[in-house]
């Protein structure tokens, strides 16, 4: 049913941007929950959204958006919830070692790199880390594509499983794309209960032909011109849906999905909801705020000072929260290079006047980093 039918006007149906559950009663939906993971809920009528493989045209997501504005959270939210709550198979393969805390809070089997098919046929759950990171960058890819096509063909032994299998890849999946493996688990999966997860920073990343064939996008805070447009043209998000995707929080992100009865939601949900899954440290400018996990603060902390940082990393661990002009005072007296600084702030999806704002207030410090 038209929403035009039910309040007597197409011009203002086209207002009612809500999620799926919208026509339904919170205690439907509830019900519904049963077949998927919570991820949040909606920014008008605070309804429920649950990923549910089941509703959904295909199992696929992928999830957009730039560094520090919630993706990371989510997709390890997605894949713990799949695990723990739904009982299926989850398959994380981590390029950059970005998931290595999460997979110890988890308690991940580790994949040793071999007899993943007798892994994957056991009918039962479970959660494998697959660390790529410590080899040496010229052999993690070749070894990833052959991880991929052993998953590809893993993927076509289940055709009459009634659990299902999801493989996630980090940000480096895009150095597979030229690989068939990836293309054929994207465009096959459906038919053998096999499901991706994709996380990119750009849109833009994703080959059109691939973007197709994936029913469900989450974009967290976004400002890339190319991959803004191609979310114009590709999901007819209009011009007051975009400027709000430029300016999300974290946590905050927009929700396209095209259903199994090709009926395509567009929403926002107020705030992604899950644990927080590993130390996680607090930058504040203001009324705004960065989550940052530990793990990868002090990576850049470490990169960045030219002195000994251990009083610093010491305080970010124990207090959990710093103020941004602070956490960069203490930088700069480290001997960290501006411009490092700046490109730092920028991965961390901090915007360049607040960055701008936090280096005077840092300069004009008097009395030492507190």
């Amino acid at each position: 049913m038209k929403y035009g039918h039910l309040i007597g006007s197409t011009s203002l149906s086209g207002l009612a941007v809500l999620p799926k559950f919208s026509g339904q009663s919170y205690a439907t939906a509830l019900q519904m929950s049963r077949s998927g993971v919570f991820i949040g809920f909606s920014e008008k009528g605070n309804m429920p959204f649950f990923l549910d493989a089941a509703y959904a045209m295909n199992p696929h997501v992928f999830i957009a958006g730039m560094s520090g504005s919630g993706k990371t959270f989510l997709t390890k939210n997605i894949m713990l919830k799949l695990f723990a709550v739904l009982g299926h198979q989850v398959v994380l393969l981590d390029f950059t070692g970005e998931y290595l805390e999460f997979s110890e809070f988890a308690n991940c089997s580790r994949y040793r790199f071999n007899g993943l098919g007798d892994i994957l046929s056991k009918r039962k759950p479970v959660l494998l880390y697959v660390g790529l990171s410590e080899m040496k960058s010229a052999e993690r890819i070749p070894i990833a594509a052959g991880i991929v096509a052993e998953l590809t063909e893993v993927m076509r032994t289940r055709l009459h499983r009634k659990d299902m299998l999801f493989i996630i890849l980090d940000e480096a999946w895009k150095l597979l794309l030229k690989d068939k493996s990836l293309s054929t688990l994207v465009r096959e999966g459906r038919k053998y209960g096999t499901g991706m997860i994709l996380a990119s920073q750009l849109i833009e990343d994703m080959e059109l032909g691939m973007l197709s064939n994936i029913a469900t996008l989450f974009v967290f805070r976004m400002q890339n011109k190319a991959s803004l447009k191609k979310l114009e043209l590709n999901y007819q998000i209009n011009p007051d849906e975009l400027t709000r995707v430029q300016n999300l929080n974290v946590g905050q992100c927009l929700v396209v999905q095209l259903s199994k009865s090709k009926a395509r939601g567009v929403f926002f949900l107020g705030k992604v909801a899950g644990l927080s899954i590993g130390s996680v440290v607090k930058l504040i400018k203001g009324g705004k705020m960065v989550e940052i996990e530990y793990k990868r603060l002090e990576g850049i902390v470490l990169s960045l000072a030219k002195a000994d940082p251990s009083a610093l990393l010491s305080k970010l661990n124990a207090d959990k929260a710093m103020e941004l002009h602070k956490f960069m005072a203490w930088l700069m007296r480290l001997g960290a290079d501006r411009l490092e600084i700046l490109s730092r702030m920028r991965s961390l999806g901090i915007n360049d006047s607040d960055t701008a704002d936090s280096f005077a207030a840092a300069v004009g410090e008097e009395h030492g980093v507190a």
